[in-house]
């Protein structure tokens, strides 16, 4: 049952940030399968800090989980979370 919390997850990311990240990863000299696996190491990433989290609690106080004000369900926290890390991943020049 994990594996499927972490495909679902990287589902959302993919369809979220997969092609902003492709596109600068691909400027950088890597291709898809780089992008692909990033995508998955951020989703394992996700479920391994969010997994006991109590999502109707994220949803009442979504601060308290670093997320913003505009974050109302588990979707919004996966997108804000992939968000986040593509800003480090640029800012880290990877």
């Amino acid at each position: 049952m994990k594996e499927l919390s972490v495909a679902v997850t990287a589902v959302v990311m993919s369809d979220h940030i997969l092609k902003k990240l492709y596109n600068y990863v691909q400027s950088r000299g890597e291709g898809y399968i780089f992008t692909v696996d990033t995508v998955g190491q951020w989703a394992v990433k996700f479920e391994k800090k969010y997994k006991n989290v109590d999502w109707e609690d994220v949803q009442l106080n979504p601060t308290k989980y670093g997320f913003s004000k505009n974050c109302f369900s588990w979707d919004d926290a996966v997108m804000e979370y992939a968000d986040k890390r593509f800003k480090k991943f640029k800012e880290e020049g990877r």
